[in-house]
């Protein structure tokens, strides 16, 4: 139980060998189309095939990626394919408060692709914020949030 001491308000740790605690953590099948059940399988299936789609996540080189704590409460990967030609930005802000980054100048225009803030993955609702952005413009990083950009290669100007 010491070890456990820094986890506060997590309650009663559960008896791992009660028949309760047993119980409890049999999956529930036929919740997985239901509420906020069907939204996080929705979310879980697309992050899946995002993976396996995405050329810049078949790399595993540790040379393709670069970590960057962005104001001690989010974290930037910041991945490429082994050629270098693609890239994506990965943030996880794990803060309560929303945070702001300068997308890096290297490519002309980001996409953003996966924002776990977005009205799809909400029971509430939001509105999707922008899509493309420009390098050197500022982003906002909800709180709580995974929000995946990529790069984007046609200008700005010929989506209007």
């Amino acid at each position: 139980i010491k070890d456990f001491a820094t986890f506060e308000g997590a309650g009663e740790m559960p008896d791992p060998i009660s028949e309760k605690t047993y119980k409890d953590s049999i999956l529930q099948w036929e919740d997985r189309n239901l509420g906020t059940h069907r939204i996080m399988n929705e979310w879980y299936k697309k992050l899946i095939l995002f993976r396996k789609k995405n050329n810049v996540l078949q790399s595993f080189s540790k040379n393709n990626i670069r970590t960057h704590v962005i104001s001690g409460a989010a974290l930037l990967l910041d991945r490429q394919n082994d050629g270098g030609f693609e890239h994506m930005l990965i943030f996880l802000n794990f803060s309560e408060t929303a945070l702001t980054y300068t997308l890096p100048d290297y490519h002309l225009n980001w996409s953003k692709t996966i924002d776990s803030t977005d009205f799809l993955w909400k029971i509430d609702g939001n509105e999707k914020s922008p899509v493309v952005y420009k390098s050197g413009d500022k982003i906002s990083l909800p709180p709580l949030s995974a929000v995946i950009y990529i790069q984007y290669e046609k200008n700005i100007s010929d989506l209007n």
